[in-house]
């Protein structure tokens, strides 16, 4: 069954009166039904998929429209009684009653759709609500938007991907393991998704795969219009443009809806952390029909700047997307009229469709929001990273755009606690990635580096100054602090 697709489409009169019912309850309940052909929501559902064949469960016979579908895509769509043909004279000569053989017929259709890879359904159906949590929510669902069960069920965790190639920084891809273990340690049962470029890294491929990362080999077809954009970049404005596989990485997200089956993902670049778990029902009335980014330095603005944590509706851009690509590779220039490079297409292209994100989903280390810090759910390291403040503490220099940051935010409440975060998700698993991130990020101050977020992952406490435990990591060395300029 590794190319089946389960498809759930409940449209009986049954069905129309559960309808009727739940949008009475409230006016928020509107994704009941859909006026878009149904044939249309399965294709962008589907348009991804090779070799694919539909297992259909309905009310009905399989409707014109969906037949249409399937000769055009070669796409067979199938019902129970197709698959195993006796089964429905079975089921009534064994119980005699025709309601109650419907509902064994029914058990049945969710057991072999429980073991089909790929699954669309309606979410306020029990039935479909059901088999979209027992896949921990890689599923699809053509009303979109929220799942009823989620408000009092809450075990519908959202797929994370991430992207990531081989030619990345080193510290790329130790934050990007480090980013990993902070979904392991506070969200065990989430997916994990990468778009992986590369095949020469098979150390880095077996630790993925031992955590249950599921790859997807990405080989992207606009790989050189892309490099011919970053070379006409200017590299004092982003430290992206001047390594090759920083910036193919940050673009490789553009083809997440040709890779995954799922309604809706996060994905998270390699410098944010997740720090407390989160359900569908957490992003509320914010659940995009486009995609969602959070606000970038100012966070009180409210605008969808920052997509370094983003929200994407996969069919819908899937439906877009080949449309996406050609505005990208025929623009030439790296910035677009809404900002620079992958971020800046995303927002002009979408605008429409561009919603703002929870910054307590992309929360900066240099924000001020008390109640939005108390309740964050994902921590993103935008601008300087954790070696950058920690080099400056104990060597008093930095780079001018890294100074021009670390001064501007100068006294910002929670840049301590949000260092504890960092080191508590690095040493999840063992003191392993600390001593790897430190070696290659901070060199001469390597052990210092480690010994600081060391003791912030055994000993993080609220409101602890960075100070305080800069003087703890001298000491533990031996080191008298009144000589090292590091800042408070």
């Amino acid at each position: 069954m590794s190319s089946a697709v389960c498809l759930h489409h409940p449209d009986g009169d049954d069905w129309d009166k559960h309808c009727n019912h739940w949008e009475r309850l409230s006016e928020a309940n509107t994704n009941c039904r859909s006026s878009e052909p149904f044939s249309d929501l399965v294709r962008h559902r589907t348009s991804h998929l090779q070799g694919a064949w539909i297992f259909y469960v309905g009310d009905h016979e399989i409707g014109a429209d969906l037949q249409a579908l399937s000769e055009e895509a070669s796409m067979p769509v199938v019902t129970r009684e197709q698959v195993l043909p006796a089964s429905s004279g079975v089921m009534r000569r064994f119980t005699g009653d025709e309601s109650v053989s419907r509902e064994v017929g029914a058990a049945l259709d969710y057991f072999l759709c429980s073991q089909m890879p790929v699954f669309i359904g309606n979410s306020v159906s029990p039935w479909s609500a059901s088999q979209i949590v027992i896949r921990d929510t890689v599923a699809s669902w053509y009303n979109s938007f929220g799942i009823p069960l989620a408000d009092v069920f809450r075990a519908y965790t959202i797929p994370l991907v991430y992207t990531y190639t081989e030619e990345s920084s080193p510290t790329g891809k130790v934050l990007l393991q480090i980013s990993i273990l902070s979904v392991k340690r506070v969200m065990p049962t989430a997916s994990i998704h990468i778009l992986y470029h590369g095949s020469g890294d098979g150390e880095l491929r077996g630790w993925l795969t031992q955590h249950g990362v599921v790859l997807y080999d990405h080989r992207p077809t606009w790989r050189d219009q892309i490099e011919q954009m970053r070379l006409k970049g200017n590299r004092l404005a982003s430290h992206l443009y001047a390594n090759a596989g920083n910036y193919l990485g940050t673009w490789q997200r553009i083809d997440i809806p040709q890779f995954l089956s799922v309604e809706y993902c996060i994905l998270l670049d390699s410098d944010a952390f997740v720090v407390r778990a989160f359900t569908i029902a957490d992003i509320g009335h914010s659940i995009p029909r486009g995609l969602a980014f959070s606000s970038e330095l100012n966070e009180d603005d409210g605008q969808p700047s920052n997509a370094g944590v983003a929200l994407l509706n996969v069919p819908f851009l899937r439906e877009s997307v080949e449309r996406f690509h050609a505005f990208v590779v025929n623009h030439g220039d790296p910035n677009f009229a809404r900002g620079p490079s992958d971020q800046g297409a995303y927002m002009e292209f979408y605008e429409n469709d561009l919603q703002f994100l929870s910054t307590r989903f992309n929360m900066k280390p240099y924000y001020k929001n008390a109640h939005n810090w108390d309740t964050r759910f994902i921590l993103h390291y935008h601008g300087l990273k954790p070696s950058d403040h920690i080099k400056y503490w104990f060597s008093g220099i930095c780079e001018p755009l890294q100074c021009f940051l670390i001064f501007l935010f100068e006294g910002v409440p929670y840049q301590c606690d949000a260092m504890v975060d960092f080191a508590k998700a690095a040493a999840f698993e063992g003191p392993g990635l600390i001593r790897q991130y430190c070696d290659l990020s901070t060199s001469n101050y390597s052990d210092l580096c480690t010994g600081l977020l060391g003791l912030m992952a055994d000993h993080g406490l609220p409101g602890r100054t960075c100070a305080a435990y800069c003087e703890r990591a001298l000491a533990q060395r031996g080191l008298n602090p009144a000589d090292f300029p590091y800042r408070h």
